[in-house]
């Protein structure tokens, strides 16, 4: 059995940009609008907590770790709280892996199974991935 780990690129980007715009939100909500203090902290963690939300439920898809067998893999997903997805073990002659511009796809029965970003994974362990799925 061979294991294909991934870096958490796309949820790094995410988690980014949240707290750029939770500061920016906060500030607009502390600075322009006049309201009590604590009223304007309770509103801009309401909106931060929304945007941790967003940002687990955006995430949902994207794999942590790959275990390729002879004839199944399993997927193990880094979203492990809000909207988890338990591991999936499939046949590797049932997936496809699409090629977008940004990502790739694996897709089972019509479903997509999982969400790999560009940076996530090196071209040897993509060409292992592909090779173990027959999608050369």
């Amino acid at each position: 059995m061979r294991s294909i780990n991934f870096k958490p690129v796309y949820l790094t980007k995410l988690i980014t940009r949240l707290i750029v715009l939770g500061i920016m939100i906060a500030a607009v909500i502390f600075l322009k609008f006049n309201m009590e203090t604590e009223f304007a902290y309770c509103l801009s963690m309401f909106i931060f907590f929304v945007g941790v939300l967003i940002v687990f439920y955006l995430n949902q898809l994207h794999p942590e770790r790959i275990d390729l067998d002879i004839d199944q893999l399993t997927i193990i997903y880094f979203n492990k709280m809000f909207f988890k997805i338990p591991p999936r073990t499939l046949a590797t002659n049932s997936i496809k892996l699409i090629n977008l511009k940004d990502r790739y796809l694996l897709i089972s029965q019509n479903e997509t199974i999982a969400k790999i970003s560009v940076g996530a994974i090196e071209e040897t362990e993509l060409q292992i991935l592909a090779k173990m799925i027959m999608q050369i």
